[in-house]
């Protein structure tokens, strides 16, 4: 039997994302208006964000199924595409959100109601661009 010598060669891999930590265009694109597309738990928010570095800032309204209606602050981070955000709204209640930008006009993640750690539970959103 005839042994044939096989040569293996590493080659590096190279991966190609909009790291927003280090990208500010990317994390750029996520500054502006974006509504929520469906109501959680009764709950619509409307978010309009400032991003600066990493760093996310914002104001917004909510409106509640029971006809109450609102304002809210917003901060947060972006990194690696990641965005996480708290909002406290005008009675003191707390939301977080994590997500990520989808395309230009599609941010999509997970919602928690109540302040950060509580054990809610997640309810998956979409908040469409209206800029």
């Amino acid at each position: 039997m005839r042994t044939i010598p096989v040569v293996l060669a590493a080659l590096p891999l190279v991966s190609c994302s909009a790291d927003t930590a280090t990208n500010p265009t990317a994390a750029a694109q996520v500054a502006g208006t974006w509504v929520q597309r469906e109501a959680v738990a009764g709950l619509v928010l409307i978010l309009d964000l400032d991003v600066r570095g990493a760093t996310i800032t914002g104001t917004g309204t909510y409106t509640v199924e029971d006809g109450r209606s609102g304002t809210l602050t917003a901060t947060g981070t972006i990194s690696d595409g990641t965005l996480r955000l708290a909002t406290r709204d005008d009675t003191g209640e707390a939301t977080q959100f994590v997500g990520e930008q989808v395309s230009d006009l599609e941010l999509s993640g997970s919602l928690h109601l109540g302040p950060a750690l509580s054990l809610t539970p997640a309810h998956l959103v979409t908040f469409d661009r209206r800029d």
